[in-house]
């Protein structure tokens, strides 16, 4: 199920809100997380090449028909899996750094599997600040 704009943003403010009591942010991050599905990204690229579209949604269990806490992503046909528990780690790694540095420089930073793909999607949901060299 895509979300719309708005309830998008909701997501983002419920996260914020989250953030700032440093209650239940990793539920409101997975929340913010599944609000976004579907959406286009582009990972951060390297030098004066640029980003790669991606997507992702969350997995569905064939099982039981429900969602998982995987997100799966979508790369021209390809498909990576991320789990919720990897969202959450690449979260922690992007925080400590920065309010380290400041700004978090780019996907390594996260020190994650996956980190392509969650570094712009943590960028857009305004967690961390790109590095000034990388505007």
């Amino acid at each position: 199920m895509q979300m719309d704009d708005r309830e998008r943003e909701e997501a983002i403010i419920r996260l914020n809100r989250a953030i700032e009591k440093d209650d239940g942010v990793e539920k409101a991050l997975w929340e913010a997380v599944k609000a976004f599905r579907k959406e286009t990204f582009f990972t951060s690229g390297r030098g004066s090449r640029p980003g790669l579209p991606f997507s992702y949604d969350i997995k569905v269990s064939n099982r039981t028909g429900e969602e998982t806490d995987e997100l799966v992503i979508d790369r021209r046909g390809h498909s990576k899996s991320i789990t919720r528990s990897t969202v959450w780690l690449g979260y922690c790694n992007g925080r400590e750094e920065q309010q380290r540095a400041g700004f978090v420089k780019g996907p390594k930073k996260l020190g994650c599997f996956g980190a392509s793909y969650l570094y712009p999607l943590f960028i857009r949901l305004g967690l961390f600040q790109k590095s000034p060299s990388l505007d």
